[in-house]
């Protein structure tokens, strides 16, 4: 549950949780011998890096959803003040802006960050953010592609250009900033943090049900008829080609 929105999702197939994988804290070489040739070495990377680009971007959007934002923005790093190249020196940089805004300017300011890779090699970031009042935001003279949103600029952001426009649908910017988490990033920064929240986001409440394949069915009657919600959106993706997982999610949202 995120706030006054539910959502329901529906695998084909069992999905196993709180259990750690098998792999997990093995050594990647004790791992290779296990494999019978050089493609199913390169298929369990690939699933590697999927499944855990696929976490990342179930914990970002879970964020997202359960807050209110005012704010999306992107920061990007001057070359003559931060070596953008590095990820750990951007990263570096970013956690200490974020560390001295809410010291400094917004003690109750909450964010949520991710990294993002330029086809150049470089690094920025896109967040969103709200009681931050304090940043200075300063209207750019600009607007965006379809000419409905003013663009803005942070002031007290020293490190490089900023734009930020004001958030007016938080489920449609929660799935935005999730799809910068790849497959590609993720092989990128291995091991490394991949999204950065305030601690005073808040989280969502997650309940795990096995049920037969018409019981998602009762669920969302009982949200329609007994609990005042209305379906927002539905929508249907596979998991994987090989052993194909149909993954369904519905989202409702309280009439208020």
């Amino acid at each position: 549950m995120f706030g006054n929105n539910e959502q329901i999702v529906v695998y084909s197939k069992p999905v196993v949780v709180g259990f750690d994988s098998p792999l997990k804290g093995r050594k990647m070489k004790d791992i290779v011998k296990q494999c019978k040739s050089i493609e199913e070495y390169k298929n369990r990377v690939y699933r590697s890096f999927k499944n855990s680009s696929r976490r990342s971007k179930n914990k970002i959007y879970d964020y997202a959803r359960a807050n209110d934002w005012e704010w999306f923005v992107t920061v990007t790093f001057d070359p003559q003040k931060v070596d953008s190249f590095d990820y750990d020196v951007c990263t570096k940089k970013l956690s200490q802006w974020l560390k001295d805004a809410r010291k400094r300017y917004c003690k109750d300011m909450k964010y949520l960050f991710v990294p993002e890779l330029h086809k150049s090699g470089r690094y920025h970031f896109h967040g969103i953010m709200s009681n931050c009042e304090g940043l200075e935001f300063t209207d750019s003279g600009h607007v965006t592609e379809n000419g409905e949103e003013k663009i803005y600029n942070i002031g007290k952001y020293k490190y490089g250009f900023t734009t930020a426009t004001k958030v007016v649908d938080t489920q449609r910017v929660s799935m935005y900033i999730a799809k910068y988490v790849t497959k590609d990033l993720t092989s990128t920064i291995k091991g490394k943090r991949r999204y950065w929240q305030s601690k005073n986001c808040n989280t969502s409440e997650n309940d795990f049900h096995y049920n037969e394949k018409s019981t998602h069915m009762d669920l969302h009657y009982d949200l329609i008829n007994q609990e005042g919600f209305t379906m927002m959106t539905e929508k249907e993706y596979i998991d994987s080609k090989n052993n194909p997982q149909y993954v369904r999610y519905y989202e409702y949202q309280r009439v208020v």
